[in-house]
């Protein structure tokens, strides 16, 4: 049973891996916002008294506005999308998503999953 155990564990973890190197994938291929977009971004994390910097990036292949990153955060935004948002949108986005560093939820999501791999 041990052995079943450690080759399940041994799976998930290169399961793990393999979409942690696909998110560094999805972050090389993004281009960069523009300076509006930037300025936007430096206004939203001010005012929700985030120090660090976060990097925001526009993504041919992101399906979904996403924070990657757990040490230096970086916001996709879908291309596709990126053209539509202006204003309170465009704010209401970086908000949602900057509001997911402020709570530290990628690092709450990284220890849940290592968990649920440890205890499948």
């Amino acid at each position: 049973m041990l052995l079943i155990w450690g080759a399940v564990v041994a799976a998930l973890l290169l399961l793990l891996a393999q979409r942690v190197f696909f998110v560094q994938g999805l972050v090389a291929q993004a281009d960069e916002a523009s300076r509006t977009m930037l300025s936007e971004l430096d206004q939203c994390r001010q005012r929700l008294g985030l120090r660090g910097q976060i990097a925001l990036r526009l993504s041919p292949n992101a399906t979904t506005p996403a924070v990657c990153g757990l040490r230096r955060p970086v916001i996709l935004i879908p291309q596709s999308l990126a053209s539509r948002l202006r204003g309170a949108d465009l704010q209401a986005v970086l908000f949602h998503e900057l509001a997911h560093i402020k709570r530290g939820d990628l690092w709450i999501n990284l220890a849940q999953t290592l968990l649920q791999i440890l205890y499948f």
